[in-house]
C-alpha cells in the first residue's frame, strides 16, 4: 500500500460562513424599543415637577426622623443596595447551574428521563440500578 504524503492530499476548503441576515422580527423589536423609549422620555419630561416635589417631600420626611432611626434606615437601605444585586446574581448563577444539570440528569416521571435513566444504569462496567436485597 503506497504511503500518502501531505502534498498528495487535496486542501479542505470549507464553504464561507453565511452572512448575518436580518429578519423582520429584528426591525419590529427595534421599533418597539424606540416606542418604549419615546414614551419613557415623554413621561419623564411631563412629570418632572411631580418627581421633584415627591423627592423633596421624601427628603424632608427622612430628615425629620430622630437620628438613631435615620441611621438605622440608612443602614438598611445600604444593605439592600448591596444585597439585592448579589442575590440576583446568585439566582442567575444557580439557575444556570440547575439548567445545566437538568440537561444531564433524568427528570423523574418523564419518558425521556426514564429512557436516560435506563440507559445510564445499563452502561457496561456499571452496577445495575436495581438493588438486590438479601433474603
Amino acid at each position: 500500500m503506497p504511503t500518502r504524503t501531505v502534498a498528495d492530499v487535496p486542501p479542505v476548503i470549507d464553504a464561507p460562513p453565511p452572512g448575518d441576515v436580518r429578519r423582520a422580527a429584528d426591525a419590529l423589536r427595534l421599533a418597539a424599543a424606540v416606542a418604549v423609549l419615546t414614551v419613557t422620555v415623554v413621561l419623564a419630561t411631563a412629570t418632572r415637577y411631580f418627581a421633584r416635589t415627591s423627592q423633596q417631600g421624601l427628603l424632608q420626611a427622612v430628615t425629620a426622623l430622630p437620628p438613631g432611626l435615620r441611621d438605622a434606615l440608612v443602614g438598611i437601605v445600604q444593605v439592600v443596595a448591596i444585597a439585592a444585586p448579589l442575590t440576583a446574581l446568585w439566582a442567575v448563577r444557580t439557575r444556570q447551574r440547575r439548567d445545566a444539570l437538568a440537561r444531564i440528569l433524568p427528570r423523574p416521571g418523564s419518558a425521556s428521563g426514564a429512557h436516560r435513566l435506563r440507559y445510564t444504569c445499563h452502561l457496561p462496567h456499571r452496577t445495575p440500578c436495581r438493588r438486590t436485597h438479601p433474603g
